[in-house]
């Protein structure tokens, strides 16, 4: 999210003086046209109304986009990403507006100029069957439908298959979502399940948290669901609320009940701090053809049940990817190695490998292409090698710097704006900044997060090596995002 300085501003103009409109992308370098150009927003305000027997979003489904108009001239017309079911109307600031629709764009058009640093409140009236998308390597996202509702992931741009956003990660916004289902189904979203609403048929769940959100990491999974809320968190602090869904189809819900240990353990990391939201838990809903996790904030999502090392990748990225976020899909390696990185601490914590066991295995075999920092295209962005190679690139750096020097650029990493947008470049810098070593640092990152091939520090084995199956043997869990 973007600051806006707070600038005194003229009554709206007509329209009349010359179309200013919004762009229809950032230019990002995998996704040129996510996201949008001219607001910032603030606030999304979801509410859906669906019918899981036949996937439709019923009448009264509607979205509220809350912004702020960052553009100098300000807005005469604007662009949202969607790519869900019909739209019914739009209103701009409480009147009717124009609007029409092109590929993933949805182009809004007010009556009247909306000026610099006014409020900018667009509502969108949809209905129908929304649908998942597939994405560039192959997987699906989106809302992808269930035998009993539908399982909901936004990585890296599903989240337009059910509501209007500004969909890219560098502009984070809080959110209330409700959802409407018939009666026996339940709704679990992000956040804390704020009221049910029981009526004779159906049920609303109203969902809401007060930390910024990346709009790919909101989730509104529908299933018929064993649920477990626990607010009795120890030590005090956050987390105070847990939130757990498990599909009834499963016996157990494998190692999702060990959240609280793995946040303790991650709490104790000199360089995590506290955990970063007040709410956590987790979706346990089986997806065969999604079937890779997701860190939805707040509440990871799992198509089969989690081992303790799939939740411990998820949950690290609560810190990682979800309080301190990439500035575009090109960066995707700055969550995904950090996230693995912590992965393997905890389970050395827990009795596997050690983070040095690892990175000996890492060189022994891999992955090594592509570089984690130059991913050639979206279509390689959850290879291998952004995972492990991005978790290498930190536990060799820990060795160049030492351990306090490495804690102390994970505390300070983590210890960010959430609502900034972060590069390689930012994390040179901090490192630079934390170990006071300049050329060194440079060639490290050149060497293990941009070269191709297997970087030159990888050096020969230390003593206590484990295999190269027992070390990177995480490849054999479900795929984690």
């Amino acid at each position: 999210m973007v600051a806006v300085a707070v600038v005194a501003v003229a009554a709206p103009a007509a329209r009349g003086g010359g179309d200013t409109s919004g762009s229809g992308g950032l230019g990002d370098p995998f996704f040129p046209r996510s996201g949008n150009g001219g607001y910032d927003v603030m606030a999304y305000d979801v509410d859906l109304r669906y019918e899981p027997d036949r996937n439709r979003f019923l009448g009264g489904t509607r979205t509220t986009v809350t912004a702020d108009v960052t553009q100098p001239d300000g807005l005469t017309s604007f662009h949202l990403d969607y790519r869900g079911p019909s739209v019914k109307r739009v209103r701009v600031n409480g009147e009717t507006a124009d609007f029409s629709r092109r590929g993933q764009e949805l182009i809004v058009r007010p009556d009247e100029l909306v000026g610099l640093g006014e409020e900018l409140e667009t509502t969108v009236v949809y209905k129908g069957r929304p649908k998942h998308i597939r994405d560039p390597d192959g997987s699906i996202e989106g809302w992808v439908r269930t035998g009993d509702g539908a399982f909901v992931v936004g990585e890296p741009r599903g989240s337009p298959t059910w509501f209007p956003s500004n969909d890219h990660p560098s502009d984070k916004a809080l959110f209330e979502i409700s959802i409407d289902v018939p009666k026996p189904s339940k709704a679990i979203s992000n956040g804390t399940l704020e009221i049910t609403k029981l009526g004779r048929d159906r049920r609303l769940f109203e969902w809401s948290s007060d930390a910024p959100m990346a709009t790919y990491l909101a989730t509104a999974t529908v299933g018929r669901f064993k649920t477990d809320k626990d607010t009795s968190f120890d030590p005090p602090g956050p987390p105070a609320y847990s939130y757990v869904a498990v599909d009834k189809a499963f016996s157990d819900e494998g190692a999702i009940d060990r959240g609280a240990e793995i946040i303790d353990h991650f709490d104790d990391v000199p360089g995590f701090g506290p955990y970063p939201f007040d709410e956590t838990g987790g979706i346990v809903d089986p997806a065969p053809r999604v079937g890779y996790a997701l860190e939805t904030q707040t509440r990871p999502i799992y198509p089969v049940r989690p081992d303790p090392i799939l939740v411990a990748h998820e949950l690290a990225h609560q810190w990682f990817g979800n309080q301190i976020t990439l500035a575009d899909w090109s960066e995707i390696w700055l969550n995904e190695g950090f996230a693995t990185w912590a992965e393997w601490w905890w389970d050395e914590e827990d009795g596997g490998a050690t983070t040095a066991q690892r990175l000996d295995g890492f060189c022994q075999g891999g992955p090594f292409n592509p570089p984690p920092g130059a991913v050639p295209g979206p279509e390689e962005m959850f290879a291998g090698s952004v995972y492990d190679r991005g978790a290498a690139t930190l536990e060799a750096l820990r060795d160049v710097i030492g351990d306090a020097d490495f804690f102390g650029v994970l505390a300070a990493w983590a210890a960010q704006d959430p609502d900034g947008a972060y590069t390689t470049d930012d994390l040179i810098a901090l490192v630079k900044a934390e170990s006071g070593l300049d050329a060194e640092i440079d060639d490290h990152f050149d060497d293990w997060v941009f070269a191709e091939g297997k970087p030159d520090g990888c050096s020969a084995p230390k003593a206590g090596t484990a295999s190269l199956e027992a070390v990177l043997g995480v490849g054999d869990l479900a795929p984690r995002r």
